[in-house]
């Protein structure tokens, strides 16, 4: 026994409590404080080498869940779950309606029994689980895409990349990982493998689990239609990909005055262009193309929104961003909302400290803490203003504005 008793019931406690707590009041924030709890509790039980076992097993659910998007058996369960979900569905039968192989099925299904993405209800006989619903689902399927096709073939040039840069991972978009690994920067990359973009962009295009930004930004009490200019945008949506959250922001507040303009490359727009002939929620926004490495052309709008868009780029990618923006602030008015992660100056999480490993390796970019933010909206001539925060909520919205004279 790696632990001791006291260890053990002290990890315990504060799972009860975290528990109980979750069910009086369940919310964003006793959720993650019972998750939380959970892992801790693991932590003191697990041995170090269950530890590393643990870490070294982690990449084959990814894998398997690979595997079952492309040979149809995930599109096969999901579709045999939702006619009769109360029997599971033989390996045997799954083989013959999707052309595999009846042993492969088993393995790989197998694993993910373990890992609940399925469920085994019999020996070699499965149906899905809320999980596997999920997954079932395009922005899923693009973010397995995108792991597997994109960042899992970097890991095998981790070593040669290190060992000619100066052991070093932090290196500019232009020459790091992904260009060596895979030819191109990503997003370079993204302008010829279209299939790789339509991949990034349906993972992209959901991952709201959270939140919506308007929230965390008390819009209702910071956008007064008194103090709102009709003849100025009243948002725009930089890099804002398929629009999802100028739409959502556009529909909860349709009696704001003042146009909400989409922004992105025209590759990213086309489609939706096509899409908003039928969609009347696109059809409330403007959509503009534009290279945000450009001066923006969009002039003193009441909010310049980027979400999730800085933390792919290094400081000086993301100052150049920054400092094209605010060329086409009002200082009086406008307002830069920049919807992130900030990570915390100690005891960051396990999923904030991955997802900025996965900025380095893929784009070297960065999650960045409080005083990294301050230093870049300062070095682009800008203030924060607050910090909008929700206990629980791994995003946060930063208020920027032009800095005032001193």
């Amino acid at each position: 026994m790696a632990y001791s008793s006291l260890e053990f019931d002290n990890a315990l406690a504060r799972v009860v409590e975290a528990t109980r707590n979750n069910q009086l009041q369940p919310n964003l924030t006793t959720h993650a404080e019972l998750i939380n709890s959970i892992h801790r509790f693991r932590d003191v039980v697990e041995t170090p080498g269950e530890t590393l076992q643990r870490i070294r097993r982690e990449l084959y659910p990814i894998v398997c869940t690979r595997i079952i998007i492309e040979n149809g058996i995930l599109d096969e369960l999901v579709k045999k779950t939702s006619i009769d979900s109360n029997w599971g569905f033989p390996a045997q039968d799954l083989a013959v309606s999707t052309g595999n192989d009846q042993s492969q099925i088993v393995r790989v299904l197998r694993l993910l029994a373990a890992t609940n993405i399925v469920e085994e209800v019999d020996e070699e006989t499965y149906k899905t689980t809320p999980v596997a619903n999920l997954l079932h689902s395009p922005m899923q399927v693009g973010m397995v895409k995108q792991i597997t096709n994109g960042l899992i073939p970097i890991m095998g040039q981790i070593a040669p990349f290190m060992q000619s840069h100066s052991n070093s991972l932090e290196s500019p978009r232009e020459n790091g990982l992904w260009e060596f690994t895979h030819g191109k920067p990503m997003f370079e990359q993204f302008q010829t493998d279209l299939a790789m973009k339509a991949d990034f962009d349906a993972a992209m295009s959901g991952r709201r689990l959270t939140d919506p930004w308007y929230t965390i930004y008390p819009a209702n009490t910071e956008l007064q239609i008194s103090e709102l200019k009709p003849d100025r945008a009243l948002a725009v949506d930089v890099g804002g990909g398929k629009g999802h959250d100028l739409v959502a922001f556009r529909q909860a507040f349709p009696d704001l005055p003042g146009e909400c303009i989409l922004e992105d490359l025209p590759e990213t727009l086309a489609p939706i262009r096509e899409k908003s002939k039928n969609h009347q929620g696109i059809s409330t926004v403007t959509l503009k193309e534009y290279d945000f490495f450009t001066p923006q052309p969009v002039k003193g709008a009441r909010i310049y929104f980027f979400r999730e868009v800085l933390h792919n780029w290094p400081d000086s990618r993301a100052l150049a961003i920054l400092k094209n923006t605010v060329s086409a602030m009002d200082s009086n008015y406008s307002r830069i909302l920049i919807e992130e992660v900030v990570v915390p100056a100690k005891g960051a999480g396990a999923a904030i400290a991955g997802l900025d490993i996965a900025m380095m390796l893929m784009l070297g970019g960065m999650e960045r803490t409080a005083k990294q933010w301050k230093k870049l909206l300062d070095d682009a001539g800008l203030e924060i203003v607050k910090i909008w925060e929700q206990r629980g909520n791994p995003a946060s919205v930063i208020e920027a504005k032009i800095k005032t004279a001193a």
